[in-house]
């Protein structure tokens, strides 16, 4: 468990993951003036680099193709800076993805991915979007700090409690 790695998910879509998981990102930047990382892994293709205007080069599929050898110096090479100071890992720009794609996006290369990452910046912010907590335990389990983005609905309170029990059967 890092004390630096924060993942946000959300009790369904639409909750609002991605904007808690960009603005967190560049409150942690401008307060503590540190180095952060804000790694787009909501699916089917990330929004933050179009909340922020960014077109990047690279998404979070190249460094998962190159899992094997990424380190601290490959990963801030794929991530873009923005002007507030946050770097960002950008999701994939297109929803399918090729078959290389496909057998290179493991939980265990997440979990790598995730780990290199808190090891280069000071704080990394994961946004998963929403995910099966018990299929994602060994990510979600790495996480010093996980925040649920949820609504006032029935739907959104009820995935919340999923959600809680699933993370509570994880730690526990």
């Amino acid at each position: 468990m890092s004390p630096q790695i924060t993942i946000v998910t959300g009790s369904k879509g639409g909750v609002g993951t991605s904007t808690v998981a960009l603005n967190l990102g560049v409150q942690l930047a401008m307060q503590t003036k540190k180095r952060v990382v804000l790694i787009d892994l909501a699916r089917p293709f990330g929004q933050i680099a179009m909340m922020l205007d960014l077109e990047p080069r690279f998404t979070v599929l190249d460094a998962l193709e190159r899992i094997g050898r990424l380190d601290s110096a490959l990963l801030a090479s794929l991530a873009m800076r923005h002007k507030v100071g946050i770097e960002v890992l950008a999701g994939p720009l297109h929803a399918p993805m090729s078959a290389e794609q496909r057998q290179s996006v493991t939980l265990q290369s997440l979990t790598r991915l995730i780990a290199i990452a808190a090891r280069a910046y000071d704080f990394a912010i994961v946004d998963i979007g929403v995910v099966n907590a018990a299929e994602w335990a060994p990510v979600l389990g790495d996480a010093r700090t996980i925040l649920l983005v949820a609504e006032p609905s029935l739907l959104a309170l009820g995935m919340r409690q999923r959600l809680s029990r699933a993370a509570y059967l994880i730690s526990g």
